[in-house]
C-alpha cells in the first residue's frame, strides 16, 4: 500500500508529492528481501541493520520499474528498487 505521507529514504532523492511511497517486507517475512531494499537506499543512517526500524523506511516509485509499481500497489512486494539509486 502507498504511504504518501513520508519521505522516500533513497539517499537524495527529491521529495515528491506525486510519487507513492512503499515500505519494505518486513525482515521476518523476507530478510534477504528486506535487506537489498535497506542497501538500495544507500543511506548511511540504515547500516546498522538491528537498529534500523522497517516502519520508517519507505521508497518512492520513482525506485522502480512501472510494471513492479503495478506489482507493489496490490501488495506484491517481491521487486527491489532499481532506478535512480546513489552510487554506493
Amino acid at each position: 500500500m502507498p504511504y504518501n505521507h513520508m519521505i522516500c529514504s533513497v539517499l537524495g532523492c527529491k521529495k515528491d508529492p506525486e510519487a507513492s511511497l512503499f515500505r519494505p517486507p518486513g525482515p521476518r517475512k523476507s530478510w534477504d528481501l528486506y535487506c537489498a531494499w535497506i542497501k538500495a537506499t544507500g543511506n548511511p543512517k540504515f547500516l546498522n541493520l538491528s537498529t534500523v526500524r522497517p516502519e520508517k523506511i519507505s521508497i518512492c516509485e520513482k525506485h522502480f520499474k512501472d510494471e513492479e509499481v503495478s506489482l507493489m500497489k496490490s501488495r506484491r512486494k517481491t521487486c527491489v528498487p532499481t532506478l535512480r539509486l546513489p552510487d554506493i
